[in-house]
């Protein structure tokens, strides 16, 4: 049987062609960040990450507290321009016992240290190998933001550059809850 052997442009070009797409699907301000009314929520599955430091991080581990999921790509360029916004949350709302969570998709080592040194990103930073299965959705674009209720629930899915201020609303909100 003979092997396909591909030119070795294409994964250099797929890469920038999903990484065109994630910028055009992530424009701040049009990504809306809708929670679902809790009737309409469905228990966020299982979910179990190893940190950059090689520490578990469990979903369970944080019932009774909003977690916020981000998956992202360190290529990605929607995914550095949301970096900041994700800190800037992570100081206001961690006081009050919200878990953030930033999943590298596909990447594993210095890239992935070096997207946390460069965005002071002090939260934890998982690794996941590609395709990710996202919670409670099917493959989405990075990046993708993920809103766990208090209750272990999926409150909202954000496929594309999530705004800042929609984002805080809807922690806010479920804070409320």
């Amino acid at each position: 049987m003979r092997k396909l052997r591909l030119p070795s442009w294409i994964f250099p070009a797929l890469l920038l062609a999903f990484g065109m797409a994630g910028l055009l699907l992530s424009r701040p301000g049009k990504m809306s960040v809708t929670v679902k009314p809790v009737a309409e929520r469905q228990t966020a599955p299982s979910l179990s990450l190893r940190t950059l430091q090689g520490e578990p991080w469990k979903l369970s581990d944080y019932a009774g507290r909003v977690v916020v999921i981000n998956y992202f790509g360190s290529w990605c360029p929607p995914c550095r321009l949301e970096a900041p916004d994700l800190v800037s949350l992570h100081e206001k709302f961690a006081a009050q016992g919200v878990e953030f969570v930033m999943v590298s998709v596909g990447e594993e080592g210095e890239a992935v240290a070096s997207f946390v040194r460069e965005f002071n990103v002090v939260f934890p930073v998982a690794q996941r190998p590609a395709p990710p299965a996202l919670p409670g959705t099917p493959t989405l674009p990075l990046p993708t933001t993920v809103l766990v209720d208090k209750t272990g629930r999926i409150a909202a899915t954000i496929a594309g550059r999530v705004d800042k201020a929609q984002l805080q609303a809807a922690i806010t909100s479920l804070l409320a809850e």
